[in-house]
This record gives C-alpha cells, structure tokens and sequence, in this order.
C-alpha cells in the first residue's frame, strides 16, 4: 500500500506521560519494522517477531492502562473505559490477524489493507483514547507530568 511507510512516531504524538509514551513509542517502532518489513518483502520471519514483540508490548502496555483507568473511572466512565478497552481488543486481534495470515504462509507484501487497518488502530488508541486516558489522570490530580 502505497504511503503506509511514511507511518513513524513523531514527538507530536507524546501525551505528556512518561510510562506510556514510553511504550507508544516503542510499539509504533515496532509495528514500522513489520510493515516496512512486509512491503520490502521482506524475510518472514523478522515480520513474525516483529508482530509477536507488538503483542507481547502492547499486552503489558494494556495491563497498565485498563489499571489506569480504573484509578480514574470516576471521571472517565464506564462507556469511556469499555470503547478503550474495545480498542485494545481490536488491534491485538487486527496485529493476530495480520500474524496469522503471514505464518500461514501469506505474501507479507499483499496486506496493504490489513496492514493500514493496524495503523490506524494504534492511531485512534494513540491519539484519541489515550489522550483521553491522560487527560483523566491530569484533572483526578493523580499524576503530574514531568518537568521537560
């Protein structure tokens, strides 16, 4: 798919969290090897350990957010906190659904669909949810940002 390589983390993207833009980091890095990985045609099996260390990443990362969110349930909600949790659900199976169909012998490079349907799940998760997520932390007086 032609510009999903352009995809990367931009500093633009930080919440102002440090634990979590940590890992936001991290994951984007990760799932831009696979797809430039994939697009490249690339060897099969750095797409698969790419994709795994996404999900091994991500599903920490999710442990600590959803305990996040219950901390600040109070302000957040509880439609709030299960369109978030809905979201993790979707890009993990989004990311086992891109692994599966390579592992079970797919051409890595003709996932272009696939591949931007992921992008654009760990934007929406990135950018909106969290953001969201952050913003609760803030107002509840829980967590400060750290000075830069």
């Amino acid at each position: 798919m032609e510009g999903v390589t352009q995809f990367g983390w931009l500093e633009s993207m930080r919440l102002g969290h440090h634990a979590l833009d940590r890992d936001h980091e991290e994951i984007v890095g990760l799932v831009e090897g696979a797809v430039a990985r994939a697009e490249q045609r690339g060897d099969r099996d750095e797409i698969l350990w790419h994709l795994k260390a996404v999900k091994r990443l991500f599903a920490a990362h999710c442990r600590y957010e959803e305990a996040l969110m219950r901390d600040v349930a109070d302000i957040l909600g509880l439609k709030e906190i299960d369109r978030h949790i809905e979201g993790h659900r979707t890009f993990m199976a989004d990311i086992s659904a891109l692994e599966a169909y390579i592992e079970g012998g797919g051409d890595p490079a003709n996932t272009g669909g696939l591949r931007w349907q992921v992008l654009q799940g760990l934007l929406e998760d990135l950018l909106d949810a969290d953001s969201i997520l952050v913003g609760a932390l803030l107002k509840s007086g829980r967590y400060q940002p750290r000075a830069a």
